[in-house]
């Protein structure tokens, strides 16, 4: 069986404020995308997480860290055997790894009898706040330190480019060097901004400040649409009528980018 690990966006992103804890209160407008990272899942003698397509350092693997926490959690003593296909870019602000960990939980729940509540949703947090989202469907708003998913999705339907430079900025990095804040808006406003395409990101001056071929980058596919970045970077989205225009245009800019022709979905 291949389970799908959609990937993220941010269609909306503002930062309220720093929190002692060294977090970020934050409101997001959060949306799956139709670019998945493949994963087969099979018992074995030992956990193991193996990557087709990348190289991931094994201190760095929260999936092998998440299986290992819910095994703990729930006194589970089977072990698993995990091949991630990886098909989203890696460090590119659409939560690649959280959502092969969010899919890797859901599966086994499932097949445990184990509802998600909140003292597994409390301890996956800590591993990473994008997770909380991922074990979710639908577009969304979140908030609080990205903890925080309202019940109710939202019902809207998109279609754009995705333009992923290869370029690897750190969300500690961003977060930390990060200076513009906005102040709480309504939910229901965001909502209709977002509806009305009127999309934002308040760490977009952060991340090009730690590597400002980023605004460069920005600046030549603003020429081609309206393009707002993902996360704490590095993937670009770039809106517009023409998806087929926009799509052969940014594929000239650079051969080596990773560019899609994406849309948003619903449930996964």
């Amino acid at each position: 069986m291949i389970l799908k690990a959609y990937a993220k966006v941010n269609l909306i992103l503002k930062v309220n404020n720093k929190l002692d804890s060294g977090y970020h209160n934050l409101q997001m407008i959060n949306a799956f995308i139709d670019l998945y990272d493949e994963i087969e899942i099979v018992e074995s003698d030992i956990d193991l997480v193996e990557y087709i397509n990348s190289d991931i350092n094994k201190d760095e693997d929260i999936v092998l860290k998440g299986l290992k926490l819910f095994k703990n959690i729930y006194n589970i003593e089977k072990s698993y055997k995990i091949r991630i296909t990886k098909n989203i870019p890696i460090a590119s602000g659409m939560a690649g790894g959280s959502s092969d960990i969010s899919t890797v939980i859901k599966y086994l729940c499932s097949i445990h009898n184990i509802n998600i509540d909140d003292n597994l949703i409390n301890s996956l947090k800590q591993i990473g706040t994008d997770i909380i989202y991922m074990l979710y469907d639908g577009v969304r708003y979140v908030e609080g330190i990205g903890d925080i998913v309202d019940k109710n999705t939202i019902d809207i339907e998109e279609e754009f480019v995705i333009v992923n430079p290869n370029i690897k900025v750190k969300t500690p990095e961003v977060f930390k060097n990060n200076k513009k804040t906005s102040s709480y808006i309504n939910k229901e406003e965001l909502i209709n901004n977002v509806k009305n395409k009127e999309y934002e990101n308040d760490l977009e001056e952060s991340s090009f400040n730690l590597d400002n071929r980023l605004y460069i980058l920005k600046e030549k596919l603003s020429q081609i649409g309206k393009t707002i970045m993902s996360g704490s970077g590095s993937t670009m989205m770039i809106f517009g009528n023409n998806i087929d225009y926009i799509y052969n245009e940014c594929k000239k800019i650079n051969k080596e980018y990773f560019v899609r022709k994406v849309k948003i979905i619903g449930n996964k």
